[in-house]
């Protein structure tokens, strides 16, 4: 069995944040929505989001909350924002332009916070299967 196999799994439905303190495999579904994967390559720990919008809310549905509690369960779990590194992905033009307002509201946080990004694979016209291994950052896509 191949190594990555054996780690626990975790699927991430819409507006939820997960910062799971072992390593995990998380799994999400996007379409115009949006994750932001921070990972903390010192204490080899990450997390990610789901975002359905930019903003206009007070929950993790919402870009604009769920981009700052992400970063702050990656604080509270120990780690430092200037070790912190970021990767962004989904945001489909599936519904007119509310992908490209969700990739702003990932840009716009990690610009916020000086997190720098690593990678991203965002916008077109197909969602994406997403899988990112909380420990090494490391992401597994598949595009619908």
């Amino acid at each position: 069995m191949k190594s990555w196999a054996r780690l626990p799994r975790l699927f991430l439905a819409v507006g939820e944040v997960a910062c799971p303190a072992a390593p995990h495999w998380v799994t999400t579904v996007l379409g115009s929505c949006v994750s932001l994967c921070l990972w903390d390559p010192v204490r080899q720990r990450g997390g990610i989001n789901h975002t359905a919008l930019p903003h206009g809310g007070t929950t993790g549905r919402y870009g604009a909350i769920a981009n700052d509690l992400l970063l702050q369960a990656m604080l509270d779990g120990g780690s430092h924002r200037p070790h912190l590194r970021a990767k962004l992905f989904g945001g489909a033009s599936a519904f007119g332009d509310i992908g490209a307002q969700n990739i702003s509201a990932g840009l716009d946080a990690l610009h916020r916070h000086g997190i720098p990004l690593l990678a991203r694979r965002t916008g077109g016209h197909r969602g994406m299967l997403l899988h990112f291994r909380t420990d090494t950052a490391e992401v597994r896509l598949r595009l619908a």
